[in-house]
């Protein structure tokens, strides 16, 4: 089984996830210090980990953040290129937090439809929309109109487009941007996870060891 290296995944020795950081960032910033409390540091997963995703979003889907987003303006990035973000949006209930630009802000706080975007600027790089709607959906951090996915079994896994594999002096290890989480891989998956940059079609009962990788945020259920 898959297992969170403590080292890896605590931000520069404080004991907590990084998504925990960008959380206490933004109660810091809106709230007295003597609202926050201290909790355990618990593995952030997505929401509804398991439900069945569309390949994109439709195009005519009206999209906004999440009503519990919080915005923090021009503070240090937290993950990916060393740079001082315009924007850092976090969810506490999706446990997830990102970089974005501030037009790319602007735009979801008043609301849009889908296709207003081709592409997105996300921790210091430019993604396709499309795919990156639905990791944003999937962390809590964006909310849209479009009606519930379907109930059917998913047909194919897709590595979610914020999830990277980096190459560490202490192996290769999947980082999801989403929310700072960092497992380190074996052979088996970190061929899985490289493999299912596209679609990959997917096999029932599903694998003890996708299923882990489905939690993390780091692997999609599409039809």
């Amino acid at each position: 089984m898959q297992q969170d290296p403590i080292g890896l995944n605590f931000y520069n020795g404080t004991g907590g996830y990084v998504w925990q950081l960008a959380d206490y960032m933004q109660h810091n910033l809106n709230e007295s210090a003597h609202t926050l409390e201290l909790q355990k540091s618990i593995p952030p997963t997505a929401i509804n980990s398991f439900a069945v995703y569309p390949r994109e979003l439709n195009p005519l889907a009206h999209i906004q953040w999440a009503k519990d987003v919080q915005i923090i303006r021009n503070k240090p990035a937290l993950i990916g290129k060393r740079q001082i973000q315009p924007v850092t949006a976090v969810s506490t209930k999706g446990a997830a937090f990102g970089g974005f630009d501030f037009p790319t802000s602007e735009v979801l706080h008043e609301g849009c439809l889908v296709q207003s975007f081709e592409k997105i600027q996300f921790n210091g790089s430019l993604l396709a929309a499309g795919s990156l709607l639905i990791s944003l959906l999937r962390h809590g951090l964006i909310e849209t109109d479009q009606k519930a996915f379907s109930p059917d079994h998913a047909t194919a896994l897709l590595r979610e487009p914020p999830c990277r594999i980096v190459d560490s002096p202490l192996g290769t290890v999947a980082i999801n941007q989403l929310n700072g989480r960092t497992i380190r891989l074996h052979e088996k998956t970190k061929y899985l996870l490289k493999t299912a940059a596209t679609p990959i079609h997917i096999q029932y009962p599903i694998d003890d060891s996708i299923a882990f990788f489905v939690k993390a945020g780091m692997l999609r259920l599409v039809k």
